[in-house]
């Protein structure tokens, strides 16, 4: 793949029928302490090297350029992120920023035709995961969120020992990404408005090895790329902080294989930060799951019935660096058996639920909140659209042929992401009734329309509630029960 220009990217094919490019000029927006360990790996990367930083402040980008740098190639400075993505020599970027910019970040990158790796979680929300998948399969560029945990080798051994029934059949899964920490108010990890809180930091770490380690307990591979599984319930408890983001989280996960999973996480209290498979036979434990030692490597401790402990240990190695690199080997895909798009996916997910579990709202997502666009743009129609219409009498508007349903979508964010994409590829008709969600879903149509000030622009599919002194008798001793009716509550009804 050559997004830039025949000689912008260099490619051959492996014998594994990967693609593997020469030289990968990356470029970071958001030099912070994340991007500090990315960028210090890069020194030592296969393909990679820093071409480019982004920084809100001039002074920390400069630095940051200085410390990372490849010897005689010192990397451009930019004031702003969009100067970044329009840089031609730029080739993959890296987004290091708060939460709830990595969505437009990368949706602008994507735009620019940059391969992207985004610091978890890519999204606040599984509706922000769905448009940034979407739009990297339509442009044909890499998407990677940024689980560094995935590419270590003790990941891959630890699988394998799952994979080979080591301890048995697995059972059951225990896993904790927790700190203790003061963080002052506006500080990203306390502000509700930056998506703050442990679910969202750190919590869907154990989340994701649960969802692996199940998956590979229904027969999965993690090489392939589809050891994960979702979980068919959760039950949560937690404590929410005065400002309103969580200060502790705890969650329980049932699969449908019947493995099961216990889950921590918090910004307040220190935990363990370890992983326990227990299975048929004994256990496996990750000592140091999340961030192996760059020096002294990690240790999988094994024990199994009538035979003696033993320790694993994995030499280290360089996780960020190794995430960078997969860019260049998988190219072609778009991703990486590591972490694929459809796993992100569903770990989103479960961490929409966990909130949800626990009554953890941020400001921004409530019923009537104004969501912006994806990548903060107005909303237009695409150049490529082939959207066909008709016509109606008596509507002075032309009527999509394709029509979309509002009686799924659940949240203000979801129901944005959805209904902005169906208004960039053309749409404008849609069908809506106050039995989808007892008038849930037209409060979140309509909040939309206001949001994007649409209102002369749409037409809307009305359905209404037929009362029940309305429907005669079916037959003798029936009872009129209610039924909907299509009626013209709104724009028109077809």
């Amino acid at each position: 793949m050559n997004v830039h220009g025949k000689d912008a990217v260099n490619t051959s094919t492996t014998t594994t029928g990967t693609v593997l490019v020469d030289t990968l000029r990356w470029g970071i927006a958001g030099p912070g302490s994340i991007a500090r360990r990315f960028g210090g790996q890069l020194l030592t990367s296969e393909v990679g090297s820093l071409a480019a930083v982004a920084s809100r402040s001039r002074e920390r980008g400069e630095a940051f350029a200085n410390e990372f740098s490849p010897e005689g190639a010192p990397a451009v400075v930019y004031d702003s992120y969009d100067e970044l993505f329009a840089d031609p020599g730029i080739d993959a970027v890296y987004i290091a920023t708060v939460h709830t910019e990595h969505v437009r970040l990368a949706m602008l990158a994507i735009e620019a035709g940059k391969h992207v790796v985004c610091e978890k979680p890519l999204s606040i929300d599984h509706a922000g995961v769905m448009r940034l998948v979407e739009a990297a399969r339509e442009a044909g560029v890499y998407l990677a969120e940024g689980y560094m945990y995935r590419f270590h080798p003790q990941i891959a051994r630890f699988a394998e020992l799952l994979e080979s029934e080591t301890i048995g059949r697995i059972q059951h899964i225990d896993a904790s990404f927790a700190f203790a920490s003061d963080p002052a108010p506006d500080h990203r990890l306390a502000d509700p408005q930056l998506a703050g809180g442990g679910i969202l930091d750190v919590g869907g770490y154990p989340v994701s090895i649960a969802r692996l380690v199940a998956g590979i307990a229904e027969g999965r591979s993690f090489a392939s790329g589809t050891a994960f599984a979702e979980p068919v319930s959760l039950t949560a408890e937690g404590t929410l902080s005065a400002q309103g983001v969580d200060d502790w989280a705890a969650a329980s996960l049932v699969f449908a294989s019947g493995v099961t999973a216990n889950v921590r996480t918090g910004i307040r209290l220190q935990d363990d930060n370890t992983v326990t498979v227990i299975g048929s036979k004994g256990r496996l434990v990750l000592r140091d799951p999340w961030v192996p030692s760059e020096t002294d490597g990690s240790d999988i401790d094994v024990d199994v019935v009538g035979e003696p402990g033993r320790t694993i240990h994995i030499e280290p190695d360089r996780q960020w660096g190794l995430e960078g690199d997969a860019v260049a080997h998988n190219v072609r895909a778009g991703q990486s058996p590591q972490i694929t798009w459809a796993d992100s996916l569903g770990n989103a997910a479960v961490l929409d639920r966990w909130r949800e579990a626990i009554g953890l709202r941020y400001p921004f997502e409530v019923e009537t909140a104004f969501v912006p666009t994806a990548d903060g743009r107005p909303l237009k129609v695409r150049g490529d659209s082939i959207m066909k219409y008709g016509t109606i009498t008596g509507i002075d508007k032309r009527v999509s042929r394709l029509v979309l349903g509002c009686d799924n979508q659940l949240t203000i964010g979801h129901a944005t992401a959805m209904f902005d994409h169906f208004t960039e590829l053309g749409g404008n008709t849609f069908d809506t009734g106050y039995i989808y969600g007892n008038g849930l879903m037209e409060r979140l149509l309509g909040r939309w329309i206001a949001n994007r000030g649409l209102r002369d622009d749409v037409v809307v599919i009305g359905k209404e509630r037929t009362p029940r002194t309305a429907i005669p008798s079916r037959s003798r001793g029936s009872s009129a029960r209610p039924s909907t009716a299509c009626r013209p509550t709104t724009s028109t009804c077809i």
